[in-house]
């Protein structure tokens, strides 16, 4: 992205686009959807000093947070037990909103 940009996940329900939303940072992208309608997406948070995964369940956002000391986390796939995967990290590793952070990667599993 060029300049001071902000991207916000969406949902295209077949009739209007909902605003997805963030944790509280500029900026948030989905990964992916299951059968049951929902989202896992992906948040800078507050200040934009962190990545964090969260899920959007019947409209409310669930904050995976993060675990052993990492953190940020990235996930990657949701499945229809709302089991996620994806990554933990040291650092935020995504340019989003004209800042890039640094990341290292070890591999998670969430279940909610």
């Amino acid at each position: 992205m060029l300049g001071n940009q902000t991207v916000h996940a969406f949902l295209w329900n077949g009739e209007k686009l909902e605003n997805l939303g963030t944790l509280g940072g500029s900026s948030s992208f989905a990964s992916r959807i299951n059968e049951k309608g929902e989202v896992v997406e992906n948040s800078l948070t507050a200040g934009d000093n962190g990545l964090h995964s969260f899920v959007t369940q019947h409209g409310a956002m669930v904050d995976l947070g993060t675990t052993g000391g990492y953190a940020c986390n990235v996930a990657l796939a949701i499945n229809n037990r709302t089991q996620v995967v994806g990554a933990l990290t040291s650092a935020v590793g995504v340019a989003m909103r004209g800042g890039a952070h640094s990341c290292g990667r070890t591999a998670g599993r969430w279940s909610i």
